[in-house]
């Protein structure tokens, strides 16, 4: 999985994030440009913070009004991280009676575990996993505390209780923050098939405040590919970035904290849970973007999943396009006919084709509908 795309590697936006101390020699019209696309990626918060707390000297070079510009945003995702804090704390009262805890996911667990990607990210709502067979006891217990549904629609009920890996989403009628209830981390029909009942068994403390016994996070080969799951098999690739930022920085993370044995437990693990061809493309553009650092072993272990050579031009193609920033004008990453391969690709990972065809055609017929035939023709 060599670096061959090295003229890609030029870009401000990667620059600045493989480096932020490298952010003061940039100019100010390009200093002007990296914030704003940022601000679009989510990811504003996340260099301020870096900057401020990692590189004094840099964050002293910047002019004052830039620094307040940061500031601002590391506040904003402060409170946001406070709301994950306070969510959870809602979720263990809500399930106080039940019999089971849940795991946080992604951004709430980052948060709650002291992980280092959580520093300035921005968290829309809150996800956890319980086992299927808890599922009902947890959405009553969450109806009874304030939540409701999101999706109230008869087809949106059914196409995430009988195809997805969640419920319908929650939404707390007060906070108004969401909630994501799920039972596995991939659709019943993605081609994909991790097992669950493996996620919750190798399931770790999620920090060691006893007040938090009991709640848990995913182990550390699985945090990490959970990431490249959620970014290459069920997420948006488009704007990406963020999401290949959390597989970088838990990689270095644990490449730090655990060493040669997370190393020689990552392909390991990612085969068994039937999600070694996500893991390989996080740690193939994680090298190409963020100059992730991979041991040499992992490469070879994991060369075995690497797709076949022209298959793997055409994703180069298409993922790299859309995990690069382009500018806040729009201009720089996919075209529209890649976008809609990327979108395309994403749906038939997640159904086989008869569902697919019938989901798109529904989809289509709400976007399209009589109400859009009837503006055209009036």
């Amino acid at each position: 999985m060599g670096n061959t795309h090295d003229s890609i590697t030029t870009h401000p936006v990667l620059r600045a994030l493989r480096d932020p101390a490298q952010v003061p020699l940039l100019s100010i019209a390009q200093r002007d440009d990296l914030y704003r696309t940022l601000r679009l990626e989510g990811l504003l918060p996340h260099l301020g913070a870096r900057l401020r707390d990692q590189h004094a000297e840099a964050w002293g070079q910047l002019p004052e009004r830039e620094r307040d510009l940061l500031t601002g945003a590391i506040a904003f995702a402060d409170d946001r991280e406070r709301m994950l804090w306070w969510e959870a704390n809602r979720i263990r009262r809500a399930l106080a009676d039940c019999a089971f805890k849940p795991v946080l996911l992604k951004g709430a667990a980052y948060a709650l575990a002291g992980l280092p990607n959580a520093r300035g990210r921005l968290a829309a709502d809150v996800d956890i996993l319980v086992a299927e067979a808890e599922l009902a006891a947890a959405e009553a217990a969450f109806l009874a505390h304030g939540w409701e549904h999101v999706k109230l629609d008869e087809y949106d009920q059914r196409y995430y209780r009988e195809w997805m890996h969640e419920l319908p989403p929650l939404r707390h009628k007060g906070r108004l923050t969401e909630l994501d209830v799920h039972h596995t981390i991939l659709p019943r029909t993605a081609r994909l098939k991790p097992d669950a009942a493996q996620l919750l068994a190798q399931a770790v403390p999620l920090n060691d405040d006893p007040a938090w016994r009991g709640f848990t996070r995913l182990s550390d080969c699985d945090l990490v590919l959970h990431a490249a799951t959620h970014l290459f098999h069920d997420g948006d690739i488009e704007r990406g970035l963020r999401g290949l930022m959390d597989v970088d920085m838990l990689l270095r993370h644990f490449d730090v904290t655990v060493g040669e044995p997370f190393w020689q437990a990552l392909p390991q693990r990612a085969a068994q849970m039937d999600l070694a061809k996500p893991l390989y493309l996080a740690l193939r553009y994680g090298r190409i973007l963020l100059h992730t650092p991979i041991p040499a072993a992992v490469d070879m272990a994991m060369a075995a999943f690497a797709p076949a050579r022209w298959r793997l031009a055409g994703l180069d193609a298409l993922i790299i396009r859309a995990l690069i920033p382009g500018s806040p004008e729009g201009a720089g990453g996919l075209n529209p006919a890649g976008k809609l391969l990327l979108y395309l690709r994403g749906h038939w990972m997640r159904m086989p084709p008869g569902l697919l065809l019938s989901h798109l055609t529904r989809k289509g017929a709400r976007r399209w509908g009589p109400h859009v035939w009837h503006r055209r023709t009036v």
